[in-house]
């Protein structure tokens, strides 16, 4: 039963009991007629059970998406907490169930509209039109792909791309020094390697990063790569150069 729906049986709920409440004065001095007593406390009954479910749903509005990933089949007479999942699911979909745990016939006929709602996934694939009612594989596999509690993976990372060095190249036995490294699609928690042998390096931005180059990196004159290599594994490189020293 949905949110509407529940407002609205209330409302009418709480009229007729006003109507069998609209009694002369001269009957309030004495008791209801048992009939009449017994359709009140009906009534009142109902608009309790009502409300319950009211305040469940306005409990929901606002909430995070329902998580739960259905593993096992469902029938009626079930009694677990998977069923207990169907039947927020089932009520999410606009469908009239009972909150709770057990697996009515109420429930059944919400499953045969959910089924017939995704017939092309649920009942297609056994060449069916109508719905059964039973929560079988390909019933739980449409639930899953709408409320399951998937593991999200990390977004694919695009591949670092270097641009330049700050500075380009140094004079051989250089003191140690920082060198700036900028390009594009840095990732928090890269590495950057001077000649395959992993530096301390300082994430500034996804196009810039820092990294200590020691004295020792600048012993040999030569050409040496300078590798940017994110979390997931990409790398990028570009030839930083050592120089002679030059004498006057």
């Amino acid at each position: 039963m949905n949110y509407k729906k529940i407002i609205f049986n209330v409302s009418l709920l709480v009229v007729l009991i006003s109507l069998f409440s609209a009694i002369p004065p001269v009957a309030k001095a004495t008791n209801y007629p048992p009939d009449v007593q017994a359709k009140i406390n009906a009534l009142t009954a109902q608009i309790i059970s009502l409300q319950q479910q009211l305040i469940q749903l306005q409990s929901q509005q606002g909430t995070t998406p329902m998580c739960h990933s259905f593993n096992m089949n469902l029938k009626i007479g079930d009694s677990n907490n998977e069923v207990s999942a169907l039947n927020d699911v089932l009520l999410r979909q606009g469908f009239d169930v009972f909150l709770g745990n057990y697996f009515s016939e109420k429930t059944s006929v919400a499953v045969v509209k959910f089924q017939e709602k995704y017939a092309f996934d649920i009942l297609t694939p056994y060449g069916l039109t109508h719905g059964t009612g039973y929560v079988g594989l390909k019933t739980r596999t449409k639930l899953n792909a709408l409320y399951g509690c998937a593991i999200i993976s990390n977004p694919i990372q695009a591949n670092p791309i270097i641009t330049d060095l700050s500075p380009t190249n140094a004079t051989v036995n250089s003191p140690a020094f920082t060198l700036t490294v900028n390009g594009t699609n840095f990732v928090n928690g890269a590495t950057v390697s001077f000649n395959n042998v992993n530096r301390a390096t300082t994430f500034i931005s996804s196009t810039q990063l820092t990294v200590l180059i020691l004295a020792s990196d600048l012993a040999t004159k030569g050409s040496y790569w300078i590798e940017v290599k994110n979390p997931n594994g990409s790398t990028a490189s570009k030839l930083f150069y050592i120089n002679s020293a030059i004498i006057y």
